[in-house]
């Protein structure tokens, strides 16, 4: 930590471990992949009881 929070510092974090930085995105796009799973699964739910 550099001290200033923001655009860049998180570029320096990112510099320094690309590797974990990649984790967060992979994590975030499953999560997020999760989540439209469960929504299309409530939206042919919601239109098989119609």
């Amino acid at each position: 930590m550099s001290g200033r929070e923001g655009p860049a510092g998180n570029e320096e974090s990112a510099m320094i471990r690309p590797d974990f930085s990649n984790v967060i995105i992979k994590d975030r796009v499953s999560e997020l992949r999760n989540e439209a799973k469960r929504a299309r699964r409530v939206r042919i739910a919601k239109a098989l009881k119609r």
